[in-house]
């Protein structure tokens, strides 16, 4: 076996013999179809023709697997969750700019905080301008009964196979002590077990615990314990910006195997009016999403003066500097150049909505007053 077809084929025939799988059984890439197997051998991993981890979404999510967003109420959480997967279904290029690598368009929602009255409209509404054909339609399904969940989709996915399941929300199916690790470990393991067979990604929406936004984004503001965090494979919180409130920030607070540059600095998401979310290309820290107490005077009448030093032409940088003193003397922290630039860009932005649910288009007007979100 001196090449990489010589090892596809061995393996095909080591499955074949250990298992008792027929040719129909095995898939194009010299792998027995899901479920089939679970123990590999050297020779059988090496002849994958993959060299690197799948990815649902390039640089986002992984093909397989648990994860999960977390944030608190109404930020948006559940929109963005369905949005991604109208992109899977629709067959978008990309979601929030991401590349998606979809096998088979096809995903399947659990709602357990809205049913199908409530759902509908909202659909309609993120889909508005879009021709959805029968086909696609077809490959997004919605549960709104959790009774006996894993069972169910176990079933649904060995009828229909999908790339994506969103499980909205973990807190209504766990039943269990949140705080108790083997308990919650224990809970996520059949879950786990689902994107294993079906080679799908299980993606959990959850909750961030009170006042969390005073802190910076991390993955211990998730409520329960260490043990939850632990099985994701990547781990988001989204939340609002503390200046501009149509603006969300995705926060990659795990990411196995994405790179170094997608975590520490947010993703500056555009919320608007259709429950649509767009990259605005814009990045923050973690440290300028804190959420501060609520703006006195002389911090308004500092916004003010900045706003005045941009329509006069003045650069960021020169402003950021002028601000610094005048935040000094009023008692106050000097913001930070970042934070300058959002909350000036915050007065001035309009969003124009998108019909594109997987590509974002951001519009900015630099001297007129931002629309209403």
């Amino acid at each position: 076996m001196g090449n990489i077809a010589d090892l596809q084929a061995h393996a095909v025939e080591l499955a074949a013999t250990t298992f008792h799988v027929s040719p129909s059984q095995t898939l194009s890439n010299g792998m027995v179809k899901q479920s089939e197997q679970t123990t590999f051998t050297l020779t059988e991993l090496l002849a994958r023709p993959n060299t690197s981890i799948p990815q649902l979404v390039d640089g986002l999510l992984p093909a397989q697997g648990l994860a999960m967003l977390g944030g608190p109420s109404d930020s948006g959480k559940s929109s963005i969750l369905r949005q991604l997967a109208l992109a899977v279904v629709l067959k978008d290029a990309s979601f929030l700019g991401f590349p998606i690598n979809a096998t088979h368009h096809r995903a399947i929602c659990v709602s357990t905080e809205d049913g199908d009255g409530a759902v509908a409209p909202l659909l309609k509404k993120q889909l508005d301008g879009r021709t959805v054909l029968p086909d696609m339609g077809d490959g997004l399904r919605f549960v709104f009964d959790s009774e006996n969940l894993v069972g169910r989709l176990d079933q649904m996915l060995a009828a229909q196979p999908a790339d994506l399941v969103v499980v909205d929300a973990f807190g209504d199916l766990y039943e269990g002590n949140l705080n108790a690790s083997n308990e919650v470990r224990g809970f996520l393991s059949k879950y786990q077990g689902i994107a294993v067979r079906h080679n799908c990604l299980v993606l959990f929406m959850h909750h961030t615990g009170k006042r969390t936004e005073e802190r910076e984004p991390s993955k211990h503001n998730m409520l329960g314990s260490q043990g939850l965090e632990a099985k994701m494979r990547v781990v988001f919180e989204l939340r609002p910006d503390p200046v501009d409130q149509s603006i969300r920030h995705l926060c990659v607070l795990k990411g196995n195997y994405l790179p170094a540059e997608a975590k520490g600095q947010s993703y500056a998401l555009a919320f608007d009016n259709n429950l649509l979310f767009h990259n605005t290309g814009m990045r923050s820290s973690f440290g300028d999403l804190i959420k501060g107490p609520p703006e006195s005077a002389d911090e308004r009448e500092m916004w003010e003066q900045a706003l005045a030093m941009h329509r006069a032409g003045d650069s960021l940088s020169r402003i950021h500097t002028q601000l610094s003193p005048v935040a000094q003397d009023a008692g106050m922290k000097p913001p930070s150049r970042s934070t300058v630039d959002r909350r000036i860009k915050a007065m001035l932005k309009v969003v124009s909505p998108s019909h594109n649910i997987g590509v974002e288009t951001v519009k900015r007007e630099t001297d007129e007053p931002r629309a209403a979100a």
